[in-house]
């Protein structure tokens, strides 16, 4: 399997939100420290209403509004941020954003920002590759990915996984649950 693959993306505003969540709460598990943070301020909450005597129940009610306020806040702030993002790059309209060409020497990838310049990069310099529901995300390094919806690739989506897996090595490649 040495033939070279081409994939032009087009993407959209609902594949960008879905690359976002996957990344936030599925690989960083960001959402785990609001959690962790609403979990011990809801059961301080719950001990004071409970049994502290006195003027407990300010102090109680405060730290359990604390605990509906604080996932609500942090969730809105990235919902806008998402949002902000989907306008910024314009991706209401599904516009081809870029194209990666898979060759054995490595993936070259054109029309990044909209620019004219190609960047090439070796296999071993890409750090992972995920296969999510819809779509394999290709992170050339832990902060930075490009999105590969299904069905965007000169071949079939298969084929497409099994090429990554075999440039890349199987230790680099992940299939998340769905």
């Amino acid at each position: 399997m040495h033939e070279d693959i081409t994939v032009r993306v087009r993407l959209s505003a609902k594949q960008f939100r879905s690359f976002c969540a996957f990344d936030t709460f599925r690989r960083k598990r960001r959402h785990l420290p609001i959690l962790i943070v609403t979990s011990v301020l809801f059961t301080f909450g719950l001990w004071y209403l409970l049994f502290a005597k006195g003027g407990s129940g300010a102090v109680a009610g405060l730290l359990i509004g604390l605990t509906i306020a604080v996932p609500m806040v942090t969730f809105g702030l990235y919902v806008i941020q998402i949002e902000s993002q989907v306008s910024r790059q314009g991706l209401t309209a599904a516009p081809e954003v870029y194209a990666l060409h898979l060759s054995p020497d490595g993936v070259r990838i054109s029309g990044l920002h909209r620019s004219s310049g190609t960047v090439s990069l070796s296999w071993i310099q890409i750090w992972a590759a995920y296969r999510a529901k819809a779509a394999v995300y290709l992170y050339v390094s832990e902060d930075r990915a490009f999105i590969l919806p299904d069905g965007q690739a000169s071949v079939s989506d298969e084929k497409l996984w099994a090429y990554l897996c075999t440039m890349m090595g199987n230790e680099k490649c992940f299939v998340m649950k769905k």
